[in-house]
């Protein structure tokens, strides 16, 4: 009964967070623009997914008798498949990752996205004439 329940809690507590960028994502859409939305603050929802599923990935391979190079997710030993979850859960994480770091760069970018986006052009300008002298 116990291990029922915490099973639960442990499906419950992977969709919630794997959904947490969800409302943001609507907002964007709902609102049209990003305006406020820190891109390092979406780079790091990015990163910390990314070093989760790793993480998670690693952690269920970690058995003697398992090799470490075999990353095939549907055939991990059951004593891994708890990790299954988390390992899906970041996978859906991340995907609503890009989709709001695409909100955030390209689809409704603010006004300090389109700045930072110029100043970039201009440096990679810059480093094309000075550097590789293409004029």
């Amino acid at each position: 009964d116990v291990l029922n329940f915490l099973s639960f809690v442990k499906v419950v507590s992977v969709l919630l967070e794997s959904c947490l960028a969800l409302p943001q994502m609507i907002l964007n859409h709902k609102r049209k623009s990003t305006e406020g939305l820190s891109v390092v603050m979406v780079l790091g929802w990015v990163v910390g997914d990314l070093l989760k599923l790793v993480y998670f990935i690693i952690s269920s391979r970690e058995h003697p008798n398992q090799d470490i190079k075999q990353l095939d997710v549907i055939s991990m030993p059951e004593e891994s498949d708890d990790m299954t979850a988390f390992i899906f859960g970041c996978i859906s994480a991340l995907m609503m990752d890009f989709i709001v770091g695409y909100q955030v760069t390209s689809l409704y970018p603010s006004l300090d996205m389109v700045q930072l986006r110029d100043k970039f052009k201009k440096i990679r300008l810059m480093f094309e004439i000075k550097i590789l002298r293409i004029d």
